[in-house]
């Protein structure tokens, strides 16, 4: 058995802090991780067992016990009543979400760790992966780098800290119905960084004042001279700067492009499909090189380092760790592809839109040129769920300017698009809409043309995900991770 890290707690700790007993109960029984999730389970893990009960869920995952034993996982979290001819080590509980909300703030009270929380409309879990990734040389560092940002996996999280670990990394959304502060307090960071305001679930919220204040609430679970890391060149900068005046002990610090922020890019280049960057992090100059085309990669990048200068690295050190960095999928990633005797370029953004986002995109494509005259070709759904109600906060006369400005060739747009045909009014670019993608998608494929870019994005609910997996599905169809 390999564990690399040391539980707090005993299985009979478990038991007592929860209330319930084991069965099959082994003498010597140590665990890794604490999950819920089949997908995300491992060898040595204790896998919990849900139902329609949780406020998150209207099914139980039971029926995967079978297929978890396979895993060789050490055991299960069990509600009374419902194990039926298990094998393995069990703790019967009354109710499973109570008994792993217990088992986290216990073992959460035990741990020394540094704790760090993100937040953010989105670049939350690129955030929190991203700094993992230059902090993981120097410390013993814990994250779920999955989207894992909701109440259950940061019980979680707080299960599965261990005594070897020195820094918690934990992303949290804002809560409709609960106030994220309580959360956050169960917690206890020590940094909290926003990463973004925007408009997404903005139909939950009504207004971005109401985002901003439900945001900044996590403030709260800060001690008194913590610090709270927010983006200077947000937006909205103006609505947090006047929320957290109600937070007098906290140390507000900021990232963006000018010299009073704690720190702020010196001088940045777009080439070969990677940014280059100089930029003074507490006075501290770095340079390095981040693998990511997004417009936003550089100034998100300030962020992550900033929190790892306050976490106590050396930043020096972690600056040269971006370079080979990976970006999460949701953000983008960037692929050479060679097929019928033709090489070309792939953009995927396909998993993830939103107002922000996609005015995000239009503006990194304007840096993104294929070379030798390739042909910019982009494919994409609507902008926003229109279910959302979303659509009321797109600002038309933005959205033709980026649009513009990225110079594309062809745009082929699917599902809900013609919903923002005002947007091209006046542009002069070509222009498709296409009702069936998939009788056309083998077309489209067999039109990209040497050194042309093709650019996929899509909303969280649009089915282009499909066009890419379709599109490595293709025999004899060669990608290359740029």
């Amino acid at each position: 058995m390999n564990l690399k890290r040391t539980s707090f707690l005993t299985l009979d700790d478990l038991a007592r802090i929860t209330g319930g007993y084991w069965i099959n109960k082994k003498n010597e029984m140590l665990f890794c991780e604490v999950t819920h999730v089949y997908e995300y389970l491992k060898e040595n893990d204790l896998f919990v067992i849900y139902d329609a009960s949780w406020y998150d869920r209207d099914r139980t995952n039971i029926h995967q016990i079978a297929r978890a034993i396979k895993k060789d996982i050490t055991g299960i979290i069990i509600k009374e009543g419902t194990q039926k001819d298990i094998s393995i080590p069990a703790l019967v509980v009354e109710d499973t979400f109570f008994a792993l909300k217990e088992i986290a703030l216990a073992n959460a009270e035990l741990s020394s760790s540094k704790r760090l929380i993100v937040t953010g409309s989105f670049g939350k879990t690129a955030f929190k992966g991203q700094l993992y990734h230059v902090l993981k040389k120097q410390f013993v560092t814990y994250a779920r780098l999955s989207s894992a940002n909701r109440v259950v996996p940061m019980y979680c999280n707080l299960a599965s800290l261990k005594k070897e670990d020195e820094i918690l990394i934990i992303e949290q959304p804002i809560a409709k119905k609960n106030k994220p502060s309580v959360r956050a307090k169960f917690v206890k960071p020590n940094i909290l960084v926003i990463t973004s305001i925007g408009h997404e679930h903005i139909e939950g919220y009504g207004t971005i004042k109401n985002i901003v204040k439900k945001k900044i609430s996590m403030a709260k679970a800060l001690k008194k001279g913590s610090k709270i890391i927010i983006p200077k060149e947000d937006a909205f900068y103006s609505l947090i700067q006047d929320e957290l005046k109600k937070y007098k002990d906290i140390e507000v610090c900021t990232f963006g492009s000018t010299k009073e922020c704690n720190a702020y890019i010196i001088k940045s280049e777009y080439k070969n499909f990677n940014w280059y960057i100089t930029a003074s992090i507490e006075n501290v100059e770095v340079s390095y090189i981040l693998p990511f085309p997004e417009v936003y990669a550089p100034l998100a990048s300030l962020s992550v380092l900033l929190s790892a200068y306050y976490l106590g690295a050396d930043i020096v050190e972690s600056s040269k760790e971006y370079c080979n960095a990976s970006n999460f999928p949701t953000s983008g990633k960037f692929y050479k592809i060679k097929y019928n005797e033709k090489t070309f370029y792939l953009y995927d953004q396909s998993k993830r839109g939103g107002i922000e986002g996609y005015l995000a995109f239009f503006r990194t494509l304007n840096y993104i040129n294929p070379e030798y005259n390739g042909k910019k070709i982009v494919l994409t759904s609507e902008f926003v769920d229109y279910k959302d109600g979303e659509m009321k906060y797109i600002n038309i006369s933005e959205f033709r300017k980026v649009i513009k400005n990225a110079n594309i060739d062809i745009l082929y747009t699917v599902e809900n698009f013609q919903m923002h045909e005002s947007v091209l009014e006046s542009s002069n670019l070509t222009h498709k809409y296409i009702e069936n993608l998939d009788a056309f998608q083998e077309e489209l494929l067999n039109s990209i043309e040497e050194n042309d870019l093709l650019c996929v994005k899509g909303i969280y609910e649009s089915n282009l995900p499909d066009f890419i997996d379709y599109l490595k599905s293709v025999d004899e169809f060669f990608l290359e991770e740029l």
